[in-house]
């Protein structure tokens, strides 16, 4: 931004009359072509910018499988889950609202093994991948943390 331009211009109501914000819509406009120019360079930096972003799945592990899942004050997760396992993850996690939510454990309350985790993660970036429009590259570079476990009676489905 050059020395002129004290603030940026109100572009939603306007700039006020007599305002720094009318001043400097008076001196973009006589600078013409040069701001034109700024205004470019800025979207288009504006354009380079990555962000982080949010995705949820869910899949079910085969039924013998190592779970990797590790649940504080209550140990190894064995698969199947067992009912005195299931009671003692409801006993840790957040309890369920009044309409009918799965219990759900947040990452401070669990711990996976990612020798365990690796692959299941690999192999769910290589499935959703295409989707995406990415390709290998973006699947080598993507990094991904769980946001919660839940738990859920046999035949629900998680609100995603």
């Amino acid at each position: 931004m050059s020395d002129g331009l004290s603030q940026p211009l109100n572009a939603a109501s306007g700039p006020k009359p007599g305002s720094d914000s009318m001043n400097a819509e008076r001196l973009v406009s006589e600078r013409g072509g040069e701001a034109a120019t700024l205004d470019s360079d800025f979207c288009k930096a504006l354009q380079g910018i990555e962000t982080h972003g949010y995705l949820k799945s869910y899949f079910t592990l085969p039924e013998h499988a190592r779970s990797g899942l590790s649940v504080y004050h209550v140990g190894d997760i064995a698969l199947p889950l067992g009912e005195i396992q299931a009671r003692q993850i409801m006993g840790q996690a957040k309890p369920p609202g009044l309409d009918i939510r799965p219990w759900e454990l947040n990452p401070t309350q669990f711990k996976l093994d990612y020798s365990v985790w690796e692959g299941r993660l690999k192999a769910l970036y290589r499935h959703i991948a295409p989707g995406l429009g990415q390709g290998q590259d973006w699947i080598d570079s993507i990094r991904a943390e769980p946001s919660a476990v839940l738990l859920m009676e046999k035949g629900a489905a998680p609100d995603l």
